[in-house]
Formats: structure tokens, sequence, C-alpha cells
């Protein structure tokens, strides 16, 4: 059996910045956005187990909401808004030992294409000379895991998934004069 999914996800939150040249900030409004679309194909190697590899492309947007703040040393915050293009593959290993319980495992490598970093230094920050940047980012990689427990009653299905996303981007490209991106986890 084909296996095709679109999926999106919408997050967000209030977090703390740290960082050791500019200090740090509590509370910082953040907005995530992601869309993805994957394909695949189902095996069945034995009667109680389907396993799914699949890939696809996929795309995050952030809001880091840093402007018009202050961190704890005195800089001035910045919006920045980053966009990651990216192309998941992975797989999901399900097991069924009987018909009431179900256990899905789930693995993923995210292939960065490309992204860009638009930091909002002169519209948000009350610097003069300052100006808004852009920096095209090359490199880095996303993983992601989880394993889903699955109860299925007469009327409704249970689940709970643990889980762990991660992303990894370098240091982006220097640009108008010595503005980088700096690696980010």
């Amino acid at each position: 059996m084909d296996y095709y999914s679109l999926e999106g996800r919408y997050a967000w939150a209030d977090l703390d910045y740290t960082s050791g040249a500019t200090g740090h900030d509590n509370d910082v409004s953040n907005r995530m956005y992601e869309i993805r679309g994957l394909i695949g194909k189902e095996f069945h190697p034995v009667p109680q187990v389907v396993v799914t590899p699949y890939g696809g492309y996929g795309f995050r947007y952030l809001l880091d909401e840093g402007g018009n703040r202050v961190t704890s040393t005195g800089h001035f915050g910045y919006d920045r808004k980053s966009h990651y293009h990216y192309v998941p593959l992975g797989f999901f290993y399900t097991y069924q030992p009987n018909k009431d319980w179900r256990i899905v495992g789930n693995a993923e490598f995210d292939y960065f294409v490309f992204g860009v970093q638009k930091s909002y230094l002169g519209t948000d920050a009350p610097v003069p000379g300052y100006f808004d940047i852009s920096n095209d980012q090359k490199h880095g990689f996303g993983v992601r895991a989880s394993v889903k427990f699955v109860k299925i009653l007469p009327v409704i299905t249970l689940g709970i998934e643990p889980f762990v996303r991660y992303w990894h981007i370098d240091d982006s490209e220097i640009v108008d004069g010595g503005w980088v991106e700096p690696e980010n986890k």
C-alpha cells in the first residue's frame, strides 16, 4: 500500500534567549509553523509488522520577536525570521501484537536544502547606522524520532507519543561588511 501525508504544525511560546556575547532576555515571544508533504511505501515483512520508508519536502518558518527589547547587558533585541527548506527522509516501524495495541516507531533525517535568516536590526534596534539584513544559510540538518503507544478501544483510540525534534544550522554566509547569523541549535 502506498503512504501519503500532508502535515501542518503551528506552535507559539515565550522562550528565554541566552548569548555569551549579548546576555540574556526572558519570555521572548516565538511563533513557528511548518508544512510538509510525504510519500512512502508500506512493506509487510511479517504479519504483525509494517515498515514504511518515506521521503518528501518540508518548509519551516520561525519568528523570534525580540524587537524593542533590551538584554541583561544592555544590547537591543530585534525580530528575526527564519525560513528553512528541507527534505525529510525516514521510516515508520509499526508493530501490532494484538487487535488492541499498536506501537509505532519513527526515525527521520531532515536534509537541509537552504534557508534564509532575516534580521530586522534597522527596523527594531534604535541604534543609528544599523540596517535590516538577510543571510543565506546553506548547511545544516535536522533529526526526529518518536515512539507512539496506541490503545484501540471499541469507540475511540487513545495514544501517547514521546518525541524529539532537533535542528543544527551552521553559520550563515557573511554579508554586508561582516554580518553573520551564527550557528544555532
